[in-house]
């Protein structure tokens, strides 16, 4: 016995007339009191239930408040303001009101909230009323759920088009580019590139946010940011790139290449091949003495061929292999081609001989 709790009045001990008190009557009282000569006759003697009246307490929420998303959240309203047992709650009628923020949801009026959460839920917050007859009880402390979920898209700003490809000069940098994922726990965030050979290359890696900033080269074909939550889901994002550039002209005489000169005798044969390489294919231009000989707009083949099966003295001249394309600087080789003549009279012309 608590004697500081409860007082004994019966007296002998072993009286059948059991009568004892209960000090400073709390809602903890609250409960099923029986007595017999042992504890079990206790239990199968008639016994007296204590209902406690009490101000209702301002309740408290419990329940599993870390979930994941497209499941169910149950969430329970507690309260010190049952004025029986809890055993025997079905004696005294109290009703609940749930609240979502500050809006009451309808149709909930059980201790017990079910419902299902979807990625809309992840700010939410959740309170709940009792109430008793006339008499109700403060809101309880609102509580959040953790959601947790993974990306249902990726963000990247400023906002690129994946059906559309981005030009830009090689050798210029791109960015820069973040990439957000929306996930909770936060999502694995990489930048990488795939190169013209199929090969993938890292860039960057961060959580949740990653910032992107690269110097492109030529075999940059396509970047892309990737969100893995979980090792398990994976989000991508992919921007195509059009990297633009022109490489300097290569000229080449009779098979030999990078000569500023070439020296060939009278009646021999010339070859002279321009090779222009860019991205778009450059225009390439042959011309002698600023004149225009020949022009390539080229396609597929980036080689132009110009033959000439019999020099003559008046070939001699500085040949000039040009490549042009829109936005670059013009890319030209020289190449001087020299024919050793016999010596012989020109009679082009009146010319007296002695």
């Amino acid at each position: 016995m608590q004697k500081e709790k409860y007082e004994y009045h019966s007296y002998p001990y072993n009286s059948t007339h059991i009568s004892f008190e209960i000090k400073n009557v709390s809602l903890e009282d609250a409960g099923y009191y029986a007595g017999g000569v042992t504890s079990e006759a206790a239990w199968l003697e008639g016994g007296i239930i204590l209902i406690v009246n009490d101000k209702l307490s301002k309740p408290t929420i419990k329940g599993n408040l870390t979930i994941e998303v497209d499941s169910f959240i149950e969430l329970h309203c507690l309260s010190q303001s049952h004025s029986a047992p809890e055993y025997y709650a079905k004696l005294v009628s109290l009703y609940y009101t749930w609240f979502l923020n500050n809006t009451k949801l309808a149709n909930e009026y059980n201790r017990t909230l079910r419902r299902p959460v979807s990625r809309g839920d992840r700010k939410n917050q959740y309170s709940c009323v009792v109430k008793k007859e006339t008499e109700e009880s403060d809101r309880s402390d609102p509580v959040q759920i953790n959601l947790l979920y993974g990306p249902d898209t990726l963000r990247i700003n400023p906002s690129v088009n994946e059906d559309s490809e981005l030009s830009i000069k090689e050798g210029e940098a791109l960015g820069p580019y973040d990439c957000y994922a929306d996930c909770n726990p936060p999502c694995d965030v990489t930048w990488q590139y795939t190169d013209s050979y199929g090969n993938v290359h890292q860039v960057i890696f961060s959580k949740k946010t990653a910032k992107l900033n690269i110097i492109v080269n030529r075999t940059i074909i396509l970047l892309s940011c990737v969100g893995t939550y979980k090792t398990s889901m994976t989000l991508e994002q992919n921007m195509s790139l059009n990297v633009q550039y022109l490489d300097d002209t290569q000229a080449i005489a009779n098979g030999r290449q990078d000569q500023s000169q070439i020296v060939l005798e009278e009646n021999q044969k010339l070859h002279l091949s321009c090779y222009g390489n860019g991205n778009p294919n450059p225009t390439i231009r042959l011309s002698k003495h600023g004149d225009v000989i020949e022009t390539v707009e080229t396609i597929s083949d980036k080689r132009l061929n110009h033959t000439i099966e019999r020099l003559q003295c008046s070939d001699s001249n500085t040949y000039k292999c040009t490549s042009t394309s829109t936005g670059f600087q013009n890319k030209e080789k020289r190449i001087r081609v020299s024919v050793q003549c016999k010596l012989r009279l020109d009679t082009s012309f009146p010319v007296k001989t002695q």
